[in-house]
């Protein structure tokens, strides 16, 4: 629930103070158009504010342990890329957790695998997941990610990474010819 402090015709500053969470957001039109005000109001509605949840996810990779980055794959032929990846957070992975890929070039698709047991921080595990080579030939990269019970996303290391913390981790193949029947 948020609240307006302030507001004139192309400013305003709204509150909130729930889960002894205090977020301050202001909204500013230097050409004093008040659509400004109702398009930010849209996105503070989209703001999900919860409580902390007293541990933090974090990941390492370890290895790539199938499919190294470049390897010959044929057009349209399902493959399985395995990650180890170990949890190098506070949080322990269960079941809630997801390996979510996203395919980021022509004929890539994004897909996800639930985590099958619990990883405790420090342990490591093999995430993988069946893959569709694309059916046209050329170079084809997905992008993967974690995901908690929150829906929140996670890859590796510790920085910032547009909306996640970490990096994604990736497999790219080159798309050869189909194979002839």
């Amino acid at each position: 629930m948020f609240s307006k402090m302030a507001f004139e015709n192309t400013s305003s500053i709204y509150t909130s103070d729930a889960y002894r969470f205090g977020l301050s957001f202001e909204v500013y039109s230097a050409d004093r158009d008040p659509r400004c005000i109702e398009e930010a109001e849209k996105v503070l509605n989209t703001l999900r504010v919860r409580p902390e949840r007293g541990c933090i996810d974090r990941a390492d990779l370890i290895a790539d342990v199938t499919i190294p980055d470049n390897t010959v794959i044929p057009a349209g032929t399902k493959f399985v890329k395995t990650w180890r990846i170990r949890n190098v957070g506070t949080c322990t992975w269960t079941n809630k957790y997801t390996l979510t890929v996203y395919g980021k070039s022509s004929g890539t698709q994004a897909d996800w695998v639930s985590l099958d047991e619990s990883v405790s921080p420090q342990q490591t595990i093999d995430l993988s997941i069946e893959l569709p080579a694309p059916s046209i030939p050329g170079v084809a990269r997905w992008e993967g990610a974690l995901q908690n019970e929150l829906g929140d996303s996670f890859g590796i290391g510790s920085q910032p990474y547009t909306d996640m913390f970490g990096k994604p981790f990736w497999v790219q193949i080159i798309v050869g010819p189909a194979p002839t029947p």
